[in-house]
């Protein structure tokens, strides 16, 4: 635990609570110690924590996230497949892909509003999208340029400027490198991502 406190930020992640991706909270768990690992290819420092309570089993996808007084809100959602979308917003965006990596629509609710991830190969290299479709404007909420391309998408029940914050999980296309729900935030104008999986809910 020294050597990790040393090296990585720790704060915060004494305590966490787990998170179905229905929201539902599974578990408190706490942190007991921190391991390293080294295989073949690469190491890794892990971090272990114990549950605070009995439960039955996780989820295949599920979340942590420090205890917060943020108020949440009720969210609805749901995973369309869309072609003609994903045709209009390469046509809207002028995306000329050499392969298509991923696409991902997700329709919400309340406000009503349609995300959508998308991922190509581009001749510049790897390139994801992500935008809004409200009516018949498509919006560029964040568009990377990097080697991590995105591959999932899922909205959580905390907003910032009337925008659900969006976990966003990217992975380098054949290579089992990846990094498991990024956190953005809707700044007013764009959605901002932030790597370190930091977030001051009190600004």
């Amino acid at each position: 635990m020294s050597i990790a406190e040393k090296y990585f930020d720790m704060e915060l992640l004494d305590t966490l609570g787990v998170f179905s991706h229905l929201h539902k909270l599974i578990t408190g768990i706490k942190l007991t110690h921190v391991e390293y690992y080294e295989p073949s290819i690469e190491s890794y420092f892990i971090a272990v924590y114990k549950s605070t309570e009995k439960f039955n089993s996780l989820p295949e996808s599920f979340y942590c996230m420090s205890p917060t007084n943020e108020s949440k809100r009720h969210i609805s959602y749901l995973y369309t497949t869309d072609t003609l979308l994903t045709e209009e917003i390469k046509r809207t965006l002028n995306i000329q892909p050499v392969y298509q990596w991923e696409t991902k629509h997700l329709q919400i609710t309340e406000p009503e509003s349609l995300y959508s991830v998308l991922s190509f190969q581009e001749k510049s290299g790897n390139v994801s999208y992500l935008t809004e479709t409200k009516g018949n404007k498509i919006s560029l909420l964040f568009k990377q340029t990097d080697e991590y391309s995105f591959q999932d998408i899922l909205p959580i029940p905390i907003y910032r400027n009337d925008k659900p914050i969006l976990l966003i999980t990217m992975a380098v296309p054949d290579t089992d490198r990846s990094l498991e729900y990024i956190p953005f935030i809707f700044n007013g104008s764009k959605y901002i991502p932030f790597y370190n999986n930091r977030i001051n809910l009190v600004k």
